[in-house]
């Protein structure tokens, strides 16, 4: 669940994605013959900018929700692995991480060194230094420093990863 700035709990299920406002819940699907509502009903992780919006990965797509405008976006339609905002939006597409710069354009910022029959990226995170942390399906979690130096570390069974309210 992720806390927005309006004070809303946003919920991820496998049947939608909902809005809990302290008194009542409601849920946004997937509408076939609705070309505004959001286009996944599997939410697997949210994450919002602090400004206005909230980013929702669903299934293997990257969604956008502007909170003012109460309407959705698809940003990405497929081969989404994981998300994350941290001065700016950050997602994971098979082996590689991209960064979404304010002018829309994407730019890889990471690219995992085995092939992605192999390993793919689960979960994205950075803390307050910005370091960036990458789960991977092959058990490691990698430390890439803002210099671009790497730190791996191994693990088994990895299914999430997350930083506290000190970035640690």
């Amino acid at each position: 669940h992720s806390l927005d700035e309006f004070g809303f709990v946003w919920i991820g299920t496998t049947d939608g994605l909902n809005r809990f406002d302290g008194h009542s819940v409601t849920t946004f699907r997937y509408d076939s013959e609705d070309d505004t509502s959001i286009k996944a009903n599997n939410i697997t992780e949210i994450c919002g900018n602090g400004n206005g919006l909230i980013y929702i990965k669903g299934q293997k797509c990257l969604i956008s929700y502007d909170l003012r405008k109460e309407r959705f976006k698809t940003i990405h339609e497929d081969g989404i692995n994981a998300i994350t905002y941290s001065n700016g939006l950050h997602y994971a597409s098979g082996n590689m991480v991209f960064r979404i710069n304010p002018d829309n354009s994407e730019e890889c910022i990471y690219k995992h060194n085995e092939p992605t029959h192999i390993s793919t990226i689960r979960v994205i995170r950075f803390d307050t230094e910005g370091n960036m942390f990458i789960a991977t399906s092959s058990n490691d979690i990698i430390r890439v420093s803002p210099d671009g130096s790497q730190r791996k570390f191994r693990f088994e069974n990895i299914y999430s990863l997350d930083t506290d309210e000190y970035g640690n």
